[in-house]
Formats: C-alpha cells, sequence, structure tokens
C-alpha cells in the first residue's frame, strides 16, 4: 500500500476504501435505510401498544369497576340498585310497615237533653244520645251515634255521620255522608255532594 501524499485527498479515499477500512457509500446508504425502517416498525408497534392500552382504560372506567373488586348482588327488594363502585353494597333487611291502627273513637256519654258538639279534622268520635242535640263541624271527622236523639245537625266536609235515631236530621256543606237506621225523621239536606239515607 501507497502511503498518499497530503496533497490528493481523492487518491487517500481510493486507498482506505481498497484496504476495508472505509466501507463504500452504497453499503453506508442501505444500511442507514434498513435502520430506518426498522426504526419505523418500532414506533408503529408503540403506536398500537399505546392505542391497546388507551382502549382498555376506557373499558374499564366506563364500567366504574376495580379490577379483581367482588361486588355485592342487587337485593330484590330494594328500588335502588347498587352503585357499581367496585366496593361491596351494604344490605340492610328491608322489614315491612305494619299497617297503622284506626284511632278509637272517643266515646261521650251525654247528659239527656243536653246539647253536644263535635268539631275538627280526622276526628273519631261516638257518642250514646239520650234525647240529645247533636252538631257536627268540621273535616273528614267520623261520628257514630248510637240511642235517640233530638235532632242532629252535619256541616263541614266530608264528614261521615251513622246515626241510630233522631226525631231530625240536616245535612249541608260538602261531601257528607249520613245514614240513619230507624225512625222517620224530619230531613232536610242542603249543599253539595250530600248523602242523607236510612241505611
Amino acid at each position: 500500500m501507497t502511503v498518499p501524499s497530503d496533497d490528493d485527498p481523492e487518491q487517500r479515499i481510493r486507498d482506505l476504501e481498497r484496504s476495508g477500512s472505509v466501507a463504500p457509500a452504497g453499503a453506508v446508504e442501505s444500511s442507514s435505510r434498513r435502520a430506518l425502517r426498522a426504526g419505523w416498525a418500532l414506533l408503529g408497534l408503540l403506536v398500537l401498544a399505546l392505542a391497546a392500552g388507551g382502549a382498555v382504560i376506557l373499558a374499564e372506567r366506563s364500567t366504574h369497576t376495580v379490577p379483581g373488586a367482588a361486588t355485592a348482588p342487587a337485593d330484590p327488594r330494594s328500588p335502588i340498585p347498587p352503585a357499581r363502585t367496585g366496593l361491596p353494597t351494604p344490605v340492610s333487611p328491608v322489614a315491612p310497615v305494619p299497617p297503622t291502627p284506626a284511632p278509637v273513637p272517643v266515646p261521650t256519654v251525654a247528659p239527656p237533653g243536653a246539647d253536644v258538639s263535635v268539631a275538627g279534622v280526622d276526628t273519631r268520635r261516638s257518642i250514646t244520645c239520650t234525647d240529645n242535640a247533636v252538631t257536627v263541624s268540621g273535616v273528614n271527622n267520623t261520628v257514630v251515634i248510637t240511642g235517640r236523639c233530638r235532632r242532629v245537625d252535619v256541616s263541614g266536609l266530608e264528614n261521615v255521620v251513622t246515626v241510630d235515631e233522631s226525631a231530625s236530621i240536616a245535612v249541608s256543606g260538602l261531601n257528607n255522608v249520613v245514614t240513619y237506621r230507624a225512625g222517620t225523621p224530619q230531613l232536610s239536606e242542603s249543599g253539595i255532594g250530600n248523602t242523607l239515607a236510612r241505611g
């Protein structure tokens, strides 16, 4: 091998190519293309892996569950479904609500011939009549009158009155229901939607 002179750089390159120290220009170009292709392939695989991971995360978020956590089964008696938090939902037993008992009527024994008055809202009364005059007013009251009355007057709204016997019965107001069981009382009916009848 000849020692190249410093003033001929082309000769120096030719000598180096012959000795194998420097790869030819075509070989350098083809190896850089292969590296570039391998880099693009690696980048494509990385993008696919990121897309798959993102899809898994979105799927987990849409169900709102923690992977591997058990959820409590829904109680068929509960009107509210359990929350899907991934944590067990405590289920409390639902006890049936007992029906509210009807209030017991308050009995009233009036002195013979005295006037008796029943008023208020949603009251229940039982009156024993001995020639008394009874006045019922208010809203949604239930009154049971036993014995014989001198007079029964009913007014107000949606009262229900049952009378054993009375010399006269008058009803006014709205949607009152008055029933008498015996006798031939003098009847007086006014107002709207009232009922006065023997029953």
